[in-house]
Protein backbone atom coordinates (compact mmCIF):
# COMPACT_ATOMS: atom_id res chain seq x y z
CA UNK A 1 0.00 0.00 0.00
CA UNK A 2 2.88 2.05 0.50
CA UNK A 3 4.10 2.14 -3.42
CA UNK A 4 0.68 2.84 -4.27
CA UNK A 5 0.25 5.82 -2.01
CA UNK A 6 3.88 7.27 -3.35
CA UNK A 7 2.59 6.22 -6.66
CA UNK A 8 -0.94 7.98 -6.64
CA UNK A 9 0.99 11.21 -5.05
CA UNK A 10 3.31 11.34 -7.79
CA UNK A 11 6.39 10.46 -6.21
CA UNK A 12 6.91 7.06 -8.22
CA UNK A 13 6.83 3.28 -7.72
CA UNK A 14 8.80 4.12 -4.31
CA UNK A 15 8.67 2.92 -0.58
CA UNK A 16 9.72 6.00 0.80
CA UNK A 17 9.25 9.41 -1.54
CA UNK A 18 13.08 10.32 -1.20
CA UNK A 19 14.49 7.27 -1.41
CA UNK A 20 15.71 5.22 -4.48
CA UNK A 21 13.48 3.01 -6.33
CA UNK A 22 14.00 -0.58 -5.52
CA UNK A 23 11.00 -2.85 -6.30
CA UNK A 24 9.53 -4.73 -2.92
CA UNK A 25 6.29 -5.10 -4.34
CA UNK A 26 4.79 -8.32 -5.00
CA UNK A 27 2.39 -7.89 -8.09
CA UNK A 28 2.76 -4.87 -10.27
CA UNK A 29 -1.42 -4.82 -10.96
CA UNK A 30 -1.75 -5.46 -7.54
CA UNK A 31 -0.28 -2.31 -6.56
CA UNK A 32 -1.65 -0.30 -9.28
CA UNK A 33 -5.00 -1.42 -8.23
CA UNK A 34 -4.36 -0.45 -5.18
CA UNK A 35 -3.27 2.94 -5.54
CA UNK A 36 -6.43 3.48 -6.62
CA UNK A 37 -8.36 4.85 -3.62
CA UNK A 38 -5.38 6.94 -3.05
CA UNK A 39 -6.07 8.85 -6.60
CA UNK A 40 -9.45 9.22 -5.10
CA UNK A 41 -8.00 10.82 -1.89
CA UNK A 42 -9.85 8.36 0.35
CA UNK A 43 -8.73 8.58 3.74
CA UNK A 44 -5.99 6.27 4.90
CA UNK A 45 -7.95 4.42 7.38
CA UNK A 46 -10.62 3.59 4.89
CA UNK A 47 -8.49 2.23 1.85
CA UNK A 48 -8.41 -1.20 2.85
CA UNK A 49 -12.35 -1.06 3.59
CA UNK A 50 -12.49 0.51 -0.18
CA UNK A 51 -10.37 -2.70 -1.34
CA UNK A 52 -12.19 -5.10 0.57
CA UNK A 53 -15.69 -4.00 -0.99
CA UNK A 54 -14.36 -3.76 -4.20
CA UNK A 55 -13.51 -7.60 -3.88
CA UNK A 56 -16.98 -8.35 -2.35
CA UNK A 57 -18.32 -6.41 -5.63
CA UNK A 58 -15.64 -8.66 -7.37
CA UNK A 59 -16.93 -12.08 -6.10
CA UNK A 60 -20.46 -11.09 -6.62
CA UNK A 61 -19.75 -10.39 -10.17
CA UNK A 62 -17.74 -13.38 -10.68
CA UNK A 63 -20.78 -15.64 -8.91
CA UNK A 64 -22.90 -13.71 -11.72
CA UNK A 65 -20.83 -14.87 -14.29
CA UNK A 66 -20.66 -18.88 -13.13
CA UNK A 67 -24.44 -18.60 -12.67
CA UNK A 68 -24.88 -17.46 -16.24
CA UNK A 69 -22.56 -19.96 -17.49
CA UNK A 70 -24.22 -23.20 -15.66
CA UNK A 71 -27.60 -21.86 -16.41
CA UNK A 72 -27.17 -21.20 -20.09
CA UNK A 73 -24.73 -23.65 -21.15
CA UNK A 74 -24.71 -27.00 -19.22
CA UNK A 75 -28.75 -26.25 -17.66
CA UNK A 76 -27.51 -27.46 -14.70
CA UNK A 77 -30.09 -28.45 -11.81
CA UNK A 78 -30.70 -26.51 -9.15
CA UNK A 79 -28.19 -28.37 -6.49
CA UNK A 80 -25.54 -28.97 -9.34
CA UNK A 81 -25.38 -24.83 -9.64
CA UNK A 82 -25.91 -24.47 -6.08
CA UNK A 83 -22.71 -26.72 -5.13
CA UNK A 84 -20.66 -25.04 -8.14
CA UNK A 85 -21.38 -21.00 -6.65
CA UNK A 86 -20.42 -22.36 -3.52
CA UNK A 87 -17.40 -23.90 -4.24
CA UNK A 88 -16.63 -21.06 -6.91
CA UNK A 89 -17.49 -18.62 -3.72
CA UNK A 90 -15.14 -20.58 -1.23
CA UNK A 91 -12.22 -21.09 -3.16
CA UNK A 92 -9.50 -19.29 -1.48
CA UNK A 93 -6.62 -19.21 -4.32
CA UNK A 94 -9.57 -17.66 -6.93
CA UNK A 95 -10.47 -14.96 -4.32
CA UNK A 96 -7.53 -13.82 -2.90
Amino acid sequence: MKYAENLANGYGIKWNKNGERVEGYTNFLWMLYMSIPHYLKIHKSKTSLFIKLSALVFLILNLIFIFNIMNNYFKADSILLFFTLFLTAFYLPLNY
